[in-house]
């Protein structure tokens, strides 16, 4: 469910980029738009990676170079909940940390790797601008779902 800020930045993207399409009732056209992944590529930090994803991150051979069990430790202890929201700085920087000297490059480039997704056109728009949206520079969603068509009469009413 959007929110009235959301509702009102939605509409004037659509005032801006589909009046044509709203004046023609055109909505299906309009959610599809929205949903479909941001052109050019707009990156964010996903808020849900699972365990299996990061075993699978892994590169088994560096976990050798973990030399102090306590980091190990804090992992697991991260890992406990089965899912890690890498879009709170604190998960991205408890990894960092973790999987942190020459040795352990290769899985701590995976972890950060598999903690980034593309947008939608509808989650760029409503992100937070947190990041500039690059690879390299994701950015934090504020929304992350599909739009419908009732959204779409909600924002524009």
């Amino acid at each position: 469910m959007l929110t009235t800020a959301q509702k009102t930045a939605l509409k004037l993207d659509i005032l801006t980029n589909f009046s044509t399409e709203w004046n023609a009732s055109q909505i299906g056209v309009i959610v599809v738009a929205y949903n479909t992944i941001a052109n050019p590529d707009y990156f964010v930090w996903k808020t849900s990676v699972s365990a299996s994803e990061m075993h699978e991150a892994y590169v088994w051979s560096e976990m050798d170079s973990i030399t102090q069990l306590s980091k190990w430790e804090q992992f697991k202890l991260m890992l406990s909940q089965g899912v890690l929201n890498p879009s709170l700085a604190n998960v991205r920087q408890g990894l960092s940390d973790i999987f942190s000297g020459p040795g352990l490059v290769n899985t701590r480039n995976n972890l950060i790797a598999i903690s980034k997704r593309k947008a939608t056109r509808l989650e760029k728009l409503l992100s937070y601008k947190a990041g500039v949206g690059s690879e390299n520079d994701p950015d934090t969603l504020d929304f992350q779902g599909f739009l419908t068509p009732q959204d779409v009469y909600e924002a524009m009413s």
